[in-house]
């Protein structure tokens, strides 16, 4: 009867010990809407989830076509450029752009690329990059995408499931201390 009732304490303590996974955002999400330009800033107006929709986590949070978004506005200038948090809000996500990189600018025409933190309460903070294009016809183009430094999931310990580990081992520890007592 000890044995069992050691096997099933031990069976519990492995189940209660197991970790836990982390969750980080996946997908493609695109944007669509206006955008002005003044050669140095971007003010938005109208942005919805684009045609190309989203992927991913996104589609499972139900963030489908033609969802409004709220985009900040911001310069992206060199050098006066400060970090836009957030740079735009759908469906409980959010995405703090922390870098931007003017790749073309011409009249007319622009195009950049960034990088920040995707964000939504249900799933780790996930780095993702960012592109914009816009040209003279009135076509712009935001598009958001995990990146490549995006961190790897990665088996984590609950804090409650590594107590449990310890209460257990210490209660080992005092039997086999009482064990040796009686014994000797």
């Amino acid at each position: 009867m000890k044995n069992f009732i050691r096997g099933a304490g031990l069976l519990l303590l492995a189940m209660g010990s197991s970790a836990v996974m982390a969750v980080p955002i996946t997908g493609v999400i695109s944007f669509s809407g206006t955008a002005t330009d003044n050669g140095s800033a971007l003010a938005f107006e109208d942005v919805i989830v684009g045609f190309a929709g989203a992927t991913g986590t996104f589609a499972a949070e139900s963030v489908v076509f033609s969802d409004s978004v709220a985009f900040t506005d911001f310069d992206y200038t060199p050098g006066s450029f400060t970090p836009v948090n957030p740079l735009w809000a759908v469906g409980g996500f959010t995405f703090d752009l922390a870098t931007v990189t003017i790749i073309s600018q011409t009249p007319g025409f622009l195009s950049l690329s960034g990088s920040g933190t995707l964000m939504h309460v249900s799933y780790d903070n996930t780095a993702y990059d960012w592109t914009y294009s816009s040209n003279p016809f009135g076509n712009t183009s935001f598009e958001f995408f995990s990146a490549a430094s995006a961190p790897e999931i990665s088996s984590i310990p609950e804090p409650g499931s590594l107590a449990l580990l310890g209460l257990g081992l210490v209660g080992f520890a005092v039997t086999g201390y009482k064990r040796r007592r009686t014994q000797a």
